[in-house]
C-alpha cells in the first residue's frame, strides 16, 4: 500500500526586490503544494506532501522534487534550507486477512476487485460504486469490520 513524505522548503533572496514574481518549478513537477510569502523579508516557504504505492517510487518523488527545488534556488540565486519528513512506510495488508475479507464480501452477494490504494494507514480501504448503503449494513453486521 502507500506511504507519504512531506517536503518543506525556504528560499531567501537578498532583498525584496530580488524575489521572483512568480513561482515555476524546473521540470515540471506536479506536487500539493502550499505556499507562503512574506515579500517585506524577501522569503517565500513552501510544503509539499509526496504519495507513492512503494518506497521507491516516494524516493524517485522526493529526489525529483528536491532537483526541482534546488534548480530554481539556484536560478534565481537563494539561499535555500530544505526538510524532508518522512510519514508512514507503505504498508502491505496481510494475505490472510485481504483473502478472508474478499471471500465474506464475495459470499455477500458483492464484486470483488483488488487495486493499488493511495491511502497510508491502518486497515484495508473498500471502495464500492452505488452500493454504499448496502457495504454499511454488512460491516455493521460483523463486530470484527468497522468504517473509519
Amino acid at each position: 500500500m502507500a506511504g507519504t513524505s512531506g517536503l518543506e522548503a525556504t528560499f531567501w533572496w537578498r532583498s525584496p526586490g530580488d524575489v521572483p514574481a512568480r513561482m515555476d518549478l524546473p521540470g515540471g513537477i506536479a506536487l500539493k503544494l502550499d505556499r507562503f510569502e512574506d515579500r517585506e523579508n524577501a522569503t517565500r516557504s513552501l510544503s509539499a506532501e509526496i504519495t507513492g504505492l512503494t518506497r521507491v517510487h516516494i524516493g524517485a518523488a522526493l529526489e525529483d522534487a528536491l532537483r526541482s527545488i534546488t534548480a530554481y534556488a539556484a536560478l534565481t540565486e537563494a539561499i535555500l534550507e530544505v526538510r524532508a519528513i518522512h510519514g508512514p512506510p507503505p504498508r502491505v495488508v496481510p494475505e490472510e486477512l485481504l483473502g478472508s475479507l474478499a471471500r465474506d464480501l464475495y459470499d455477500a452477494g458483492f464484486t470483488v476487485r483488488f487495486a493499488p490504494s493511495l491511502t497510508p494507514g491502518i486497515g484495508v480501504p473498500l471502495g464500492m460504486q452505488g452500493a454504499e448503503k448496502e457495504l454499511r449494513e454488512f460491516v455493521d453486521a460483523h463486530p470484527e469490520l468497522e468504517l473509519a
